[in-house]
């Protein structure tokens, strides 16, 4: 779409706000207004638990925090140190109309103009102009002649060679449209998961604020590149999660596919922004540690007078790290692929036996989970892992969650060969499935694995593989 990747803006229903590296350092930021749809003016973004358990005095910045680098559902914000691409086509400018001030000019554009009556956003990437808070707003394009009129004119004018975005914030504006249209009764608007209807369903709908996607084509938690891909996203748009009420939306089409998931995306760094904050201020600054503190003949005053600087350290290094981590996600060396081809059941039929064996053994441990017959009922459902008081798997969102039952023969990564395959090398992000490297498991282990998993649903007591002593051994060991 013409977007520079390192140059970025947003849309806003109401107020565009746009940081630069440079203005996020010296603490600027520029403002424009944008004409916006007027749908859902009672939306708002609502505070996570951590945050709500903070004393008032600390909730206020995080709370400010989060309206300054974001804004409101129908004030939204952009940060220019997202790695978003929030749509629109950059244009150069080739040379003024005329001396003096000026409101037109000709320009090469890179890409289509959509209609301006509709998207009417521009923004300076570069020149005089960049980063000002009074943003001119797009007024007509003629495609024939190139000539870009503004509504306002410039004193002085811009120079040939400036950069701007025309559309700017097209794709992030569409994503809103669609996502309070389609998603927001489950997700919510905040991306919380708890829409109006997300009560009634179970599973529970995805919590985007964790920043955390359990179906990944990429590496594992605490590895570069471990977030979702944009390819992943647009995937479960298109395909649903079967055995969810996450439906397909095939009929979107391509740009709204790409569009639904960049405002995805841009919540889920909202929430982790949040989640940020309240890891650097939930220790001091909690309604009770902060009774404790008055209790200890702490001035309330002093208290809180280094929340004026903690604050912004954390969202300058807050913004760094999430800029790396959804950067890295789209690097091709952090996807998941096989270095082995994998042998079909019809080419090696004793895979399913050897993957029988590893399902069971004690070094791939599936049956702890899944059980022996795959049916999710293994030991480990009801004995209490460390950190609960509860028996039972629990995932990060600290739901209780039932191993998947694979005589269903529903994957909700997906049943292609290549899905399972990923899910075993990386595990399922956010819940107790871990990763399983080739320092575990090799690529021919792991393909053993996927054919058997494929035809665990096959499965008829005469049709069980060929059962070794070996095999019965890892068996008796595994329901134990």
């Amino acid at each position: 779409m013409g977007f520079n990747p390192t140059v970025k803006d947003l849309f806003g229903l109401e107020v565009l706000a746009v940081r630069s590296h440079l203005i996020l350092a010296l603490g600027g930021i520029a403002a424009s207004v944008l004409a916006g749809c007027g749908d859902s003016p009672d939306a708002r973004f609502v505070l996570n638990a951590r945050t709500l358990a903070l004393a008032p005095e600390a909730q206020e910045p995080v709370e400010n925090a989060l309206n300054d680098n974001f804004g409101t559902p129908t004030n939204l914000v952009a940060w220019l140190r997202l790695p978003v691409n929030y749509g629109g086509s950059e244009g150069t400018v080739e040379r003024v109309e005329t001396d003096g001030p000026t409101d037109s000019f000709v320009a090469k554009i890179d890409g289509e103009v959509a209609d301006p009556a509709i998207y009417p956003e521009f923004h300076w990437l570069s020149g005089a102009y960049a980063g000002n808070e009074q943003m001119p707003t797009l007024a007509h394009f003629d495609p024939e002649t190139n000539v870009v009129s503004l509504i306002e004119t410039l004193d002085p004018p811009p120079k040939p060679g400036d950069r701007f975005l025309i559309n700017a914030g097209k794709t992030l504006k569409d994503g809103r449209r669609l996502y309070m249209t389609h998603c927001v009764h489950c997700h919510g608007t905040s991306g919380d998961g708890n829409g109006p209807t997300a009560k009634y369903l179970n599973p529970l709908p995805r919590d985007y604020r964790l920043g955390t996607f359990k179906f990944t084509s990429t590496v594992r938690v605490g590895q570069p590149g471990d977030k979702v891909r944009r390819d992943d996203l647009a995937r479960i748009v298109r395909n649903g999660i079967p055995g969810t009420y996450m439906p397909s939306f095939l009929l979107l089409g391509d740009d709204e596919t790409v569009a639904v998931v960049e405002y995805v995306r841009w919540l889920a760094m909202r929430g982790e922004l949040e989640h940020k904050l309240d890891a650097d201020l939930e220790g001091d600054y909690t309604i009770q540690a902060v009774a404790e503190r008055i209790e200890g003949k702490e001035d309330p005053k002093e208290i809180f007078a280094n929340l004026a600087t903690l604050v912004p350290q954390t969202v300058a290094r807050a913004s760094k790290e999430l800029d790396a981590a959804w950067q890295a996600a789209e690097n091709d060396k952090h996807v998941i692929r096989p270095t082995q081809k994998r042998h079909t059941v019809e080419q090696d039929p004793d895979s399913i036996a050897r993957g029988r064996a590893l399902f069971l053994s004690a070094k791939a441990k599936c049956a702890t989970c899944h059980g022996v017959t795959g049916r999710g009922d293994g030991p480990q459902t009801e004995a209490v892992q460390q950190g609960n008081d509860k028996p039972g798997l629990f995932d990060d969102w600290k739901h209780r969650v039932q191993p998947r039952d694979l005589t269903t023969g529903i994957f909700r990564g997906g049943r292609r060969p290549v899905d399972i395959y990923r899910r075993i090398r990386a595990g399922i992000k956010g819940t107790p499935m871990p990763p399983f490297g080739n320092d575990v498991l090799n690529d021919g282990e792991v393909w053993d694995l996927v054919n058997y998993v494929l035809y665990i649903p096959h499965l008829k007591g005469e049709s069980i593989p060929a059962i070794t002593p070996e095999v019965q051994s890892d068996e008796k060991h595994a329901s134990n």
